[in-house]
């Protein structure tokens, strides 16, 4: 495709990797405010500051990506705009130092949003282990665990361009497929950890999501749910 349009679309794409880690950090913030600081959840967690939170979310993940078209613009020939190439964002990277700087950023980036969900993580145990029966605190602590796992695999994907080069070189046949073994794994997998594991935790979803997996076989969990009190399905 023409290399303006593949430009666009790779802005548009780094921008959203960047935002499921940053969506995520936020999230476990919320927790954070929710445990540490419940008196204080209700105004500090407020609609407004929610949209505010999300447009920072998306100003922040564009910030590489624009500073990568800018120097395109500024070093390259207009007409560059106009050639078809194959579509990567590897296609702003003009420079070895640029791929340099973009790295450096990237492990910046991850490594404040680890050190946030590090920081929620902690101050949430000491409160699950002053209060051991609150039972909210223990669901914090799993979900900050869930979200940093999710940032790991998230970071994979700094490491997965490295070993792909290393790969190429040793065989180019089995390429195509690491590629798609790393994005399923680190692109796709971390986007749909959260709404998967949040959707098992209710019981409605979780008993259908049982009876349709197993094709039909698990009767008595939805035959259960349903004399629970729960919606006929």
């Amino acid at each position: 495709m023409p290399a303006g349009a593949c430009i666009v679309i790779s802005m548009l794409l780094g921008t959203l990797s960047y935002n499921t880690p940053l969506t995520l950090t936020a999230m476990c913030l919320e927790r954070y405010v929710a445990i540490c600081m419940p008196l204080r959840h209700g105004q500090i967690c407020t609609v407004k500051r929610t949209l505010n939170v999300i447009l920072i979310i998306w100003l922040t993940g564009s910030i590489p990506s624009f500073r990568d078209f800018i120097i395109v613009v500024a070093t390259e020939a207009k007409n560059i705009l106009c050639e078809r190439n194959l579509c990567n964002y590897d296609l702003m990277m003009r420079s070895s130092w640029q791929s340099y700087m973009r790295s450096v950023m990237a492990m910046l980036y991850f490594g404040v949003m680890l050190g946030t969900v590090a920081f929620t993580y902690v101050k949430i145990m000491k409160v699950a282990r002053t209060v051991s029966a609150d039972s909210s605190a223990s669901k914090a602590r799993n979900t900050i665990l869930l979200h940093a796992f999710q940032l790991m695999l998230c970071l994979a994907v700094l490491v997965s361009p490295f070993v792909e080069m290393e790969i190429f070189r040793i065989n180019q046949n089995i390429i195509s497929h690491i590629r798609y073994f790393n994005f399923i794994i680190f692109n796709i997998l971390p986007r749909c950890l959260s709404s998967f594991i949040y959707g098992v935790r209710d019981e409605k979803f979780r008993a259908v999501f049982l009876f349709y997996v197993t094709f039909g076989l698990v009767k008595v969990v939805l035959k259960m749910s349903v004399k629970a009190g729960t919606d006929h399905f």
